[in-house]
């Protein structure tokens, strides 16, 4: 057999071999990527819905994360933080006089700073009253002193007369008028001065006519009531003195609640929501139910006064307001809440935010 003769038929046999496995690999791999995907499709969650980018955009859905905290059955009251009566200190004017201010509206002040001064004829004249007995209580002492050595001098000489020794006790005696007068000038003085400046230590050797007004404490300047070198009479308002963390927080309630209130009760007052605002920033209260409710509208008015921080935890004299709480302050609104239920302790739970009401159904989806 001669290999020429063969070979053509050997080259044809072996393409057709080649050509007949190329589709056989084609078709195994397109199995396996079939079985990946088969795979695949039965590991994916049957409760879920892939909701892509755009389709979230065109429906406007946004998310909202999942808070830990204590989930409560409360009562949720609308209302706003108001000043405590005893939060804002009037200075007026005791006697009348000019007036020139030491502090600018809305200036935080402390305990024992300058707020305004006063000068006023009235003290002049009881200065010049005090002046006046002083010296003639000096005059007498002086003809005394005189009277007395004359006195001395006579009785040396052996010399008795009655008339001085008569001139000497009634100049003692105007001597004690004259030091009672003194007294009685000073003590005027230093009342009325007492009364405007609240300090009994008065340096009565300080010859400026102008009286200095000190803050009685802390606080922050509200309003200025005059202008600044004004003539003011007695009686009229010059400055008021707010403390800004005397407040409390005034909500309406429907009296048909008022069986899940009682005074006494623990309360929190929660900011307002927006962005930035967090639900558990809270501020812990107690409760106080107005004396007198409404029975036109059905209403009673609930109180909820901010509790002092513990000593321990705080520094001393201050308030949650000064630190964390600074969005609590006369004029805001928020909500007061009363806890009717509540677990005992902090587990997820769900924003409002997030919830869709299908009806009598509360529908979320979760991420």
């Amino acid at each position: 057999m001669k290999f020429d003769t063969y070979m053509p038929k050997l080259i044809f046999l072996l393409g057709l071999s080649l050509v007949s496995c190329e589709p056989h690999k084609h078709d195994a791999k397109e199995l396996s990527e079939n079985e990946k995907n088969e795979n695949e499709e039965t590991q994916q969650p049957t409760n879920r819905i892939d909701i892509p980018l755009i389709v979230r955009n065109n429906l406007g859905i946004s998310f909202a994360k999942v808070e830990r905290r204590i989930v409560e059955n409360t009562v949720r009251i609308p209302g706003a933080f108001e000043l405590q009566p005893l939060a804002r200190k009037e200075y007026r004017m005791i006697i009348p006089g000019d007036i020139e201010f030491l502090v600018q509206q809305y200036e935080a002040v402390e305990k024992g700073t300058p707020l305004f001064r006063i000068r006023s004829l009235k003290n002049i004249e009881l200065r010049q009253d005090i002046k006046q007995a002083k010296a003639a209580q000096s005059q007498l002492e002086t003809r005394l002193s005189t009277a007395k050595k004359r006195q001395t001098e006579l009785a040396k000489a052996n010399i008795k007369r009655a008339e001085l020794n008569v001139q000497i006790a009634n100049l003692e005696a105007e001597i004690l008028t004259a030091k009672a007068k003194v007294e009685a000038s000073i003590q005027a003085y230093r009342k009325i001065a007492e009364i405007q400046t609240g300090s009994k230590d008065l340096d009565l050797s300080n010859e400026d006519d102008w009286i200095q007004i000190t803050s009685k404490r802390e606080g922050i300047v509200e309003s200025l009531a005059l202008t600044d070198g004004a003539y003011a009479s007695e009686g009229d308002l010059i400055l008021s003195l707010i403390d800004p963390t005397m407040i409390r927080f005034r909500a309406t309630g429907m009296q048909s609640d008022a069986l899940q209130w009682r005074n006494g009760q623990a309360a929190k007052i929660s900011p307002p929501q927006s962005d930035q605002s967090n639900i558990n920033d809270s501020i812990p209260s107690k409760l106080q139910m107005e004396l007198i409710a409404n029975p036109t509208n059905r209403t009673i008015d609930l109180i909820a006064i901010p509790l002092k921080p513990d000593a321990e935890n705080q520094k001393e004299n201050e308030w949650p307001s000064q630190k964390s709480y600074n969005w609590a302050r006369p004029g805001v609104t928020g909500f007061l809440e009363v806890t009717t239920n509540s677990t005992d302790s902090i587990v997820l739970a769900i924003p409002v935010s997030a919830i869709v009401k299908d009806g009598l159904n509360h529908v979320f989806f979760k991420r």
